[in-house]
């Protein structure tokens, strides 16, 4: 009982942070790599991020449903340590392949004419003296 209790206090909080920077950091990343397309950026954010859940609640699950029996309480450190180096490498193995993905198929694209980035850049370009 007492690896259930200790996974689960050390887990959740991974759970929660990493989540909570992947919501927010994850769509500047997303934002840039389309930037024509905010609301795909959006959409994209908020799929990875139910996956994210889904896959955290499934280790969580997972884990404290794991068959407990009696071990050393010294031993209760080095068992929830592998449990947790065990989810958390799935989970960093995960992102890093989404991130891949993202990078490989969707080369940012320069923004287009009619954007207004393109256009302020445009605009301040005409703008500046040569030399």
């Amino acid at each position: 009982m007492l690896t259930i209790a200790l996974f689960t206090v050390l887990f959740l909080p991974f759970f929660l942070v990493v989540g909570y920077l992947l919501r927010t950091r994850g769509l500047v990343f997303l934002e840039h790599t389309f930037p024509d397309q905010p609301r795909l950026a959006s959409a994209i954010n908020f799929l990875l991020n139910i996956g994210f859940y889904l896959i955290c609640t499934a280790l969580l699950l997972w884990n404290i449903a794991y068959p407990s029996f009696e071990i050393a309480p010294v031993e209760v450190v080095r068992f929830v340590a592998l449990r947790l180096a065990g989810s958390i490498t799935l989970v960093a193995f995960l992102h890093g392949f989404n991130v891949m993905v993202l990078i490989l198929f969707f080369p940012r694209s320069a923004p287009s004419a009619t954007t207004p980035k393109a256009e302020a850049s445009r605009r301040l370009g005409s703008k500046r003296r040569p030399g």
